[in-house]
């Protein structure tokens, strides 16, 4: 799990956990600092550090341990139950009424990724900014936009290819084209390569997300309504 998804502080401070009885089962193929007890080189053998130890590498972020359990306390303080309904409530109309966007043609200013019932969704809505023509922005132009806006939003592939070729209707063969040319700019994998721009722009919503925070991101959005990119 990661802290900072949880309660936004510290980066870098992660938890995996496991029951005692099966740590075991755990196969660590490397050592790194910290993590060794002893190692030899004419040997070329190594014993790791017993328990969750063995897998510590490098110096831990020790500082910012005491935020964790500030965190905790805090999201303990709240109660999940009450959180999760907040998410749902606050990402749910973030969906409703950006799928009413449109423009003057009727076409739809936002596509939105992902299922239309929200269910069973967290607080993270994937979407695609469209021109009055049907073509989509490419993601980099939005976050531009949006930080003049001072509007702090995700852009990219969202460290999920599948996700995003599935999105896009990226097929094998025009993937295939673009990893044999000399195309090093990921960005414009697609353009290049298939006439399509790859990623989107995320917006997640959170425990301090206020309504009006959602609704200056929708007043954001239909700066793009009935405009045409060069």
């Amino acid at each position: 799990m990661s802290f900072y998804k949880m309660f936004g502080y510290p980066t870098g401070m992660g938890c995996l956990l496991v029951r005692n009885t099966h740590i075991d089962k755990l196969k660590k193929t490397w050592f790194a600092g910290g993590t060794v007890m002893a190692a030899s080189v004419k040997t070329d053998h190594y014993k790791l550090l017993e328990g969750h130890e063995r897998y510590e590498d490098g110096t831990i972020n020790f500082l910012s341990i005491p935020a964790i359990k500030i965190g905790l306390d805090f999201l303990k303080s709240i109660g999940m139950l009450r959180i999760q309904q907040r998410i749902q409530s606050l990402q749910k109309y973030l969906h409703h009424e950006l799928s009413r966007l449109q423009h003057e043609s009727g076409l739809p200013i936002i596509k939105i990724h992902g299922p239309s019932d929200r269910s069973n969704c967290g607080g993270n809505i994937m979407i695609t900014v469209l021109d009055a023509l049907g073509q989509p922005y490419p993601f980099i132009e939005i976050e531009e936009k949006a930080n003049a806006y001072f509007i702090s939003l995700r852009s990219g592939c969202f460290c999920n290819p599948g996700v995003d070729e599935y999105n896009h209707d990226l097929t094998q063969d025009s993937l295939e084209k673009y990893f044999q040319s000399e195309i090093n700019d990921p960005i414009h994998l697609t353009k290049n390569s298939a006439g399509k721009w790859r990623g989107a722009v995320r917006i997640s919503v959170g425990v301090p997300t206020r309504k009006k925070d959602l609704d200056r991101f929708i007043a954001f959005v239909l700066t793009f309504k009935d405009k045409i990119r060069p």
